[in-house]
């Protein structure tokens, strides 16, 4: 019989068939659909202008030889492949213009697919192999658990649902896949070779179950080389080099048999949820959907193959452990650091009288006039003030000789003028003679206190009635400042009774005034931004206060130096953990193709297996960077404790670790999960 003639006789009989019913339409139908495989040029055409039309209740055979192109055919009317040319449309759809997305929709919606290598899921159940599709379309648990089990009764597999495909006959791994593929209760089922794999009283058997189960709003399609098997279905075409070339009814016919619908409470609710939807709409509300089932896949799977990717968490549980340790172990560092900062120099605060922006000059008889003014002022009442003195610095470089005309060296060095509650607040403490009192203050004696590395300078030691000249005045020497060796107590080299003048050849000498105050260990920046106000609640603004700026320096760079350190050793640890993340997915990506292909042949878009891998990724981030977290603050507090510290780890710090990982996570999953979106299922499949 010639193609036209075989396509003539077809129409005849598909007219006879909707006379006897009116008012039903075709489900499907294909208008001149082209595919073509290979390089520009050298292009094979491997379906070459198809036209189809299926009915409801119809079982058709798609019947030839390996290679004549019936495959290609049945995958581009299952949507798993686009025609280069030509129209296919179902229900009354186009859905050869649909991008991958709303063709997964579509597919979901509509179709549903038995493959003769059964493509089960082996780590799944069979409750979960034929659960799938259904969770790609969002059904709500309890609608899920009933179809499911309606479905598995329906296929005397009621008894199997928890069994893994492993544990099947081939008999009933097929049947496992009818079932998946009936759960949906698609418009168009299409069967490759559904009995290829099968011996003859199994394929007897699964084509009966195939015919039982074609309803009068649906078709089944069986790709077969097997004329016995063509033979059960209603119509046969046949396939030669891409073509149709002859339809014919078959000769052992179906036969008379009853027909199947489904429940109407049923029909009516599964069709108002997605069958009567536009493709466009569906494919949006689809979208709505995919992101939630990414995200129950991935968490399904991260915790299927937490076994298997225990030493990836553990890395990124190494490389966050390892950040928040640094981070964790610097500040706790620096708050020792600053503990005994606090103990040996932070524990002053200096404030100057400023004008023009330079501290202000005075006069001896100015800075006598500016103590009392302090001493009657208020400053000791704020909290954390411990003692207080006023300091007049006289000069810088004073040049200081033991006595006129000896002949020893000068020495340039710094003179202060000094109360004895000065001397108290600069620490200076006596380690031969004594120190000057209020007495010699009211007096105006021209007496010194000197420091010992003052004495070694000038290569002598001190005995009482040494008088040394300070610039033009000479001055006795009543006691010696005791050498910390930490810079205690060396505010200057020579001390003098404030308000005692130093003259020279230049006139009275004028240098800044400043209040030196004792504050308690850690308070030193509260009091210096109270001291203003209290020392004169006038003119506040014109004094200036401050902790010492070298030990804030000093700090500063114990903690940068630690962090640099410490936080860039971390760094590399969570890089060389991202790296273990995207190969552990890219592996993850090979080993699992079959499984891809799978899910996509069950309706799962392209965008939501790359979000799932995308989402592995981040789960596996995210448990490692827990456990990071957790081992890092206990082994923080241990090692605090061993060494008597304070542990300082704050909630800023935990969440860089965190953050951090989730991060590592994320960046790592991108090119595992575009590898994922970007698997053709249909090789996938040829290849599982």
């Amino acid at each position: 019989m010639s193609g036209s003639t075989a396509l003539a006789a077809g129409g005849l009989a598909r007219r006879a068939r909707q006379e006897g019913r009116p008012g039903v339409g075709p489900i499907l139908e294909a208008r001149g659909l082209i595919k073509a495989f290979g390089p520009a040029g050298d292009e094979q055409t491997v379906v070459n202008a198809v036209d189809l039309t299926l009915y409801p209740g119809e079982m058709v055979a798609l019947l030839g030889a390996s290679g004549s192109g019936k495959s290609t055919l049945l995958n581009m009317l299952g949507l798993l492949l686009a025609p280069d040319e030509g129209e296919l449309e179902i229900r009354g759809q186009r859905m050869d213009r649909l991008g991958p997305g709303r063709r997964s929709a579509a597919r979901l919606a509509h179709v549903s697919h038995v493959f003769q290598a059964f493509h089960l899921i082996e780590h799944k159940t069979v409750f979960e192999n034929v659960e799938l599709p259904l969770i790609h379309a969002r059904r709500s648990r309890e609608e899920r658990k009933r179809r499911v089990e309606d479905a598995l009764a329906e296929l005397g597999l009621e008894h199997r649902s928890a069994a893994f495909p492993a544990t099947l006959s081939g008999g009933e791994k097929q049947r496992v896949a009818i079932a998946r593929a009936l759960v949906t209760r698609p418009d168009v089922l299409l069967c490759d070779e559904p009995t290829g794999s099968l011996d003859s009283a199994r394929s007897v058997e699964v084509i009966d179950l195939l015919r039982d189960v074609t309803r009068e709003d649906s078709v089944t399609v069986i790709v077969t080389h097997d004329e016995s098997v063509a033979a059960k279905c209603d119509r046969v075409l046949r396939v030669l080099d891409g073509q149709i070339v002859e339809e014919q009814a078959a000769l052992g016919g179906g036969g008379e048999r009853e027909a199947k619908t489904r429940p109407g409470d049923e029909a009516a609710a599964y069709a108002s949820a997605d069958a009567g939807a536009p493709t466009e709409e569906l494919g949006r509300r689809r979208g709505a959907r995919w992101g939630w089932v990414a995200w129950t896949q991935a968490w399904n799977a991260f915790a299927g193959r937490l076994r298997r990717n225990l030493y990836t968490l553990l890395g990124v549980a190494l490389g966050v452990s390892a950040l928040v340790l640094s981070v964790g172990f610097a500040e706790t560092a620096g708050a020792q650091i600053s503990s005994a900062f606090d103990a040996y120099k932070a524990d002053r605060v200096e404030v100057m009288r400023m004008a023009a922006g330079q501290p202000e000059k005075l006069t001896a008889a100015q800075a006598k006039a500016w103590r009392d003014h302090v001493a009657a002022s208020r400053y000791r009442s704020i909290d954390g003030v411990r003692a207080g003195g006023t300091v007049h610095r006289l000069t810088e470089g004073r040049d200081v000789f033991l006595a006129r005309g000896s002949g020893a060296p000068a020495e340039p060095v710094p003179v202060d003028g000094v109360g004895p509650e000065g001397l108290e607040a600069l620490g200076v403490v006596a380690e031969q003679g004594r120190l000057f009192d209020e007495g010699h203050v009211r007096r105006g004696d021209h007496v010194a206190v000197v420091t010992e590395v003052l004495l070694n300078r000038l290569k002598r030691q001190w005995e009482p009635g040494m008088v040394l000249t300070v610039g033009d005045q000479q001055v006795s020497v009543i006691g010696v400042a005791k050498d910390f060796g930490d810079g205690r107590g060396r505010h200057a080299d020579v001390y003098l009774p404030i308000g005692v003048p130093l003259a020279d050849s230049g006139g009275e000498s004028t240098g800044p005034a400043s209040v030196v105050v004792v504050v308690r260990p850690g308070a030193a920046d509260v009091v210096a931004s109270q001291l203003p106000l209290a020392l004169d609640p006038a003119r506040p603004e014109t004094l200036s206060a401050a902790t010492p700026p070298e030990i804030k320096s000093l700090r500063q760079a114990v903690d940068q130096q630690q962090q640099i350190l410490l936080v860039g050793m971390s760094a590399l640890t969570l890089f060389i953990a991202g790296i273990g993340i995207m190969n552990t997915f890219i592996v993850a990506v090979m080993e699992r193709r079959r499984e891809i292909g799978i899910r996509m042949a069950l309706g799962a878009p392209p965008r939501a297996i790359g979000a799932q891998f995308c989402w592995e990724a981040v789960l596996t981030a995210l448990g490692g960077s827990v456990i990071g977290i957790l081992f890092s603050v206990n082994a923080l507090f241990l090692v605090a404790a061993f060494h008597g510290w304070t542990p300082v780890l704050g909630a800023t710090t935990v969440l860089l670790g965190l953050g951090a990982g989730l991060l590592v996570g994320t960046c790592a999953g991108i090119v595992p999960a575009v590898r994922a979106s970007r698997v053709q299922p249909v090789e996938s499949l040829q290849q599982g």
